[in-house]
């Protein structure tokens, strides 16, 4: 019996905006992006796109992503 190979993730470059509150609702994009098998590769962003793309950087996963979230933003 033949097994499957993982999906290869795809990258992507985000560019996340700002917008204040609005910006927490980029995490959860990212995440569903993640979810969806795709990785990231470079990120930039304004604003509150900012503090999520260094949070991104400074994860090395979805799950890292949302902890390391609820940490700062509480």
């Amino acid at each position: 019996m033949a097994t499957e190979s993982p999906a290869k993730p795809k990258p992507v470059d985000l560019v996340l905006s700002g917008g204040g509150v609005k910006g927490v609702g980029l995490v959860g994009a990212v995440v569903a992006l993640m979810d969806a098998g795709y990785s990231v590769k470079r990120v930039s962003g304004v604003s509150a796109g900012s503090l999520v793309g260094s949070i991104l950087a400074a994860a090395s996963n979805g799950d890292q992503l949302t902890t390391r979230r609820s940490r700062k933003w509480r």
